[in-house]
């Protein structure tokens, strides 16, 4: 029904719309906050999640390979300046707190 979370016990053979990562859960108000490149109107109308395992990682790679292909949200391979463009240094002198003297 309607507000249920269900869990089926075999896989289904229903038309995939795409993938999506669940970033939250509010059983309080009955919400999924979903992360997915696949258009509001169109998600409206699933009624089924399909739970993958660690393999569901890799589309975003296939959009680093062709991103005119897949349209994936924060994925890009054009960061080549700002905050997180390249890699930090390691700062070994530093201690955790709790530890000083």
């Amino acid at each position: 029904g309607r507000g249920r979370l269900l869990v089926l016990g075999r896989d289904p053979v229903a038309e995939a719309l795409g993938l999506g990562l669940v970033r939250a859960v509010d059983p309080g108000r009955g919400l999924l906050y979903i992360l997915t490149p696949v258009a509001p109107a169109v998600l409206e109308q699933c009624n089924t999640l399909a739970l993958g395992g660690p393999s569901v990682a890799s589309p975003p790679i296939v959009a680093l390979i062709d991103p005119d292909q897949v349209s994936t949200p924060y994925v890009t391979a054009e960061a080549v300046s700002g905050p997180g463009a390249r890699a930090h240094k390691a700062r070994k002198n530093l201690q955790r707190s709790g530890h000083c003297s």
